[in-house]
């Protein structure tokens, strides 16, 4: 039973390793440290659906715990004492002026420059099929006997569907702005857009003919529905310029033989350290032998360098990327190789943003 487990494996593994992925939640540096800031205010976006942006980027910077965010009711009571509005009026000139009567050590203003939905009505046609009546053909049989059979005659047609797409677009400016300068440390414009189609058949009744416009057919959202998934698309990564989040990264593990497979299992179970240690005892064993041994050797090499990155032990991981290049210059190696150093920096950029 062994044995044949064994050629099992022999054979599986001999048509090249198998290729899984792992998801890693990694933490991203923000693209701009507001260094010394922790009093923030945000003003109210102007434009049609402003207040909804005001409202989710608030409550966006709440939830990072990265800074004390004055409420919009507390920043308007106290603009209004002193005759001024939420929107229309924050510029850079007027920011230092604005964020010490706020307290704030910096504003965020913005704008929602675009927040439309459209429908635009057409006609597709849409291939069908019915029965159109049938007729009579003989054939012979195994032992020649003849015989009549009835076949069913198909027409093949087209008919008109209704056709109604709807599109949205939301685009919003967001800046930061410096209170005790009164300039500009951070900006940035999102567009985003979402398109959708249904389509009426006149003639439900008969089979449709694959391919079909109606199979990309789906029962259309209202327009606040698609409005407000657009603003929750783009206000994360708004916000995200100034504060430090997390990005899900697909990494790519190879196994390549019985003892890497074992540590692919253990690294989908999240026990990176077992799986770790799995792998270099294997090495140990290859690198007795590393001419007989070298298409095994370079994946393991790989993966080593894989878990010691999730693992956040980012010079073990490049000097394994860099042993399993020399041995084969594979472009996921390569790729694995620029991704731990650019990781390094990050994590140094981290280290500047606590």
């Amino acid at each position: 039973m062994k044995k044949i487990l064994f050629l099992i494996s022999l054979f599986l593994f001999s048509c090249g390793p198998s290729i899984s992925t792992i998801t890693v939640n990694t933490l991203k540096p923000a693209a701009v440290h507001l260094n010394g800031v922790r009093k923030i205010a945000v003003m109210g976006f102007d434009g049609q659906g402003g207040d909804l942006a005001t409202n989710k980027v608030t409550a966006r910077l709440v939830e990072s715990g990265r800074f004390d965010v004055f409420e919009r009711a507390q920043v308007a009571k106290i603009l209004n004492e002193h005759e001024m509005y939420m929107t229309g009026l924050v510029d850079e000139g007027s920011a230092a002026k604005i964020g010490k009567m706020l307290g704030a050590e910096a504003l965020i203003v913005g704008s929602v420059d675009t927040y439309q939905v459209t429908d635009e009505r057409t006609t597709v046609l849409l291939p069908k099929i019915k029965e159109k009546g049938f007729h009579y053909e003989t054939y012979k049989d195994r032992k020649g006997n003849e015989k009549t059979q009835k076949v069913i005659d198909y027409e093949w047609y087209k008919v008109n569907g209704a056709a109604l797409t709807r599109r949205g677009n939301v685009g919003i400016t967001f800046k930061v702005v410096n209170v005790e300068s009164g300039q500009i440390i951070a900006a940035k414009n999102i567009s985003k857009t979402w398109e959708g189609i249904n389509i009426t058949d006149p003639d439900p009744s008969h089979d449709d003919v694959y391919p079909t416009p109606k199979e990309k057919s789906i029962t259309l959202p209202d327009s606040s529905s698609i409005l407000n998934r657009l603003i929750d698309e783009i206000v994360p990564k708004l916000v995200n310029m100034v504060v430090p989040h997390h990005v899900a990264e697909i990494k790519t593990y190879l196994a390549v033989d019985e003892q890497t497979e074992t540590a692919r299992k253990f690294m989908t179970a999240g026990q990176y350290r077992d799986a770790i240690e799995i792998l270099e005892a294997h090495l140990a064993g290859l690198e007795t032998k590393p001419d007989k041994n070298r298409d095994e050797l370079h994946v393991v090499y790989y993966d080593l360098g894989l878990l010691n990155e999730v693992a956040g032990e980012f010079d073990k991981a490049e000097g394994f990327y860099k042993k399993a290049i020399a041995l084969k210059g594979e472009e996921v190696y390569i790729r694995a190789l620029a991704g731990v150093r650019r990781a390094r920096e990050e994590r140094k950029r981290l280290e500047g943003q606590k």
